[in-house]
């Protein structure tokens, strides 16, 4: 998926809304994204890569943590681009 701004739409602004209604649970639906976020970056490199996947989930944990908590995608986008910014 390229770009910090897309993928933090797509899995926050969408996805992670979906799954906490579907879940019909807050924390299991957050938990869900943040796995299934690190899981689309399995192919980074060399197929499977376990270690960024798992860097990728954890981070996910956070950018979904806070935006939760404001109910604001900005804070998610912009911790987003902070942390793949070289």
């Amino acid at each position: 998926m390229g770009s910090s701004i897309g993928q933090e739409f797509f899995f926050r602004g969408l996805l992670q809304q979906w799954m906490v209604g579907w879940l019909r649970n807050e924390w299991a639906g957050l938990i869900a994204t943040a796995l299934l976020f690190g899981a689309v970056h399995l192919p980074r490199g060399a197929f499977p890569n376990w270690r960024y996947a798992l860097m990728a989930a954890v981070a996910a944990s956070s950018t979904v943590w806070r935006f939760a908590k404001p109910s604001s995608i900005r804070a998610s986008m912009v911790t987003h681009a902070l942390t793949v910014t070289p």
